[in-house]
This record gives C-alpha cells, sequence and structure tokens, in this order.
C-alpha cells in the first residue's frame, strides 16, 4: 500500500471512528421516541377501559340502549354469579325476591336480559374502585365494585370484567362477570324526582 493509500484509509478510519458514537446516539434517541410512544398508547388505553365502564353506568342509567349495545362485542357474555347457590345461571330474571345467577351469551342476549331494568321506576349502576389491567395491545381485564340500587332492591359487588379493542380503536366489553356480596329486597322510601329515559340529556347542560 503506497504513502497516500494509507494516509486516505487512515482518514476514513477517523472518520468512521468518529460518526459511530452519532449513530449509536441517534439509534438510543430513535428507541427512546419509540418508547415514550408505546407509553402515551398504553396510558390512553387504560384510560379509554376505565372509560368503558362509565360508558356502561352512563347508558344504563339514562335507558339509552343504542349506547348500551355498543358497549358490548357480538360474542360478549354477561354473567351474575351467586356465590352461595347451586342453582344454574338464567337467561331471564324470574324473581326478584332474592338473588339469582343469570347468564346471557352474544350481544342481543345480554341486551334482551339486561333492558328488564326498563320495569323498575328508576334503577342506578354506580361503579367505583375500577382497576384496569393490560393484557396487550387489545386485550384488558377490569375489575371494579359496583352499587345497584333501584326502586325495589339493593345489590352491592365486584364486576371482573374483560374488554377488546376493536379494529375501530374502540374499547367494548367481552364479558362480565358480576358477583354480589349483599342483596336486599327493600322499597326505597324517597319520592321520585325525575323520570327516565330522558331524550335529551346528552344535550344537558
Amino acid at each position: 500500500m503506497s504513502q497516500a493509500d494509507l494516509v486516505q484509509f487512515a482518514g476514513l478510519s477517523l472518520i468512521t471512528a468518529g460518526l459511530s458514537p452519532l449513530l449509536a446516539e441517534s439509534s438510543t434517541a430513535a428507541e427512546v421516541v419509540t418508547e415514550k410512544s408505546s407509553m402515551k398508547s398504553s396510558i390512553l388505553d387504560r384510560f379509554e377501559v376505565a372509560e368503558l365502564i362509565g360508558r356502561y353506568a352512563d347508558s344504563l342509567n339514562h335507558r339509552d340502549w343504542d349506547r348500551y349495545t355498543d358497549c358490548w362485542i357480538e360474542e360478549g357474555v354477561f354473567k351474575q354469579t351467586i356465590a352461595n347457590q347451586d342453582e344454574a345461571p338464567q337467561d331471564q330474571v324470574t324473581t326478584i325476591e332474592r338473588p339469582i345467577s343469570l347468564e346471557a351469551r352474544g350481544r342481543d342476549a345480554i341486551v334482551k336480559l339486561v333492558s328488564a331494568y326498563k320495569n323498575y321506576k328508576w334503577s342506578f349502576q354506580l361503579p367505583t374502585g375500577i382497576v384496569v389491567t393490560m393484557n396487550g395491545e387489545t386485550e384488558a381485564q377490569i375489575r371494579h365494585v359496583l352499587y345497584i340500587r333501584t326502586n325495589s332492591l339493593t345489590l352491592l359487588g365486584i364486576c371482573y370484567d374483560r374488554a377488546t379493542k376493536g379494529k375501530d380503536g374502540v374499547w367494548r366489553l367481552s364479558q362480565r362477570d358480576y358477583r354480589p356480596s349483599y342483596f336486599e329486597r327493600s322499597a326505597a322510601p324517597g319520592i321520585l324526582c325525575r323520570e327516565l329515559p330522558d331524550p335529551q340529556y346528552r344535550h344537558m347542560p
């Protein structure tokens, strides 16, 4: 190798050596951006999963059956499990004198079962203590306390839910297992001040 070739080779080596840290730094910066983007996506998904529980209760409390239906995937499963009973679950509410296990498979069957709430003069579901566990980018588990109060009964228990993110980017329930710990059959002693549904509720205030 001639002296000129040696000089050229040495120069290229120095340039390469000088670029290496910059290339490594660039790669690290790209990884950081990707990680931050992934973190933001995860936080947003957690928020939307928790919001699903609020959307579920809000649509049910307002007896908005179209919005309630959209809280479920087509193959959803709804269960109400009474732990100290051996009876097979029913696909409809046959009594409100005591708690019974219920099960409905498929969105239409779920809506048919749950729409029995319209038989009460008033009814409210109050979810609280929502805990979300992400199982990947499109699956999540949720548990929360659910207090149900109507004009004639009270239920207090915990929901164990699963949710799926659809191709449209919307989270919906795929499964709910409501496990009440307390049931009370008693008429509410107060005065009814407002009747629902109210078609204008989404435009308030």
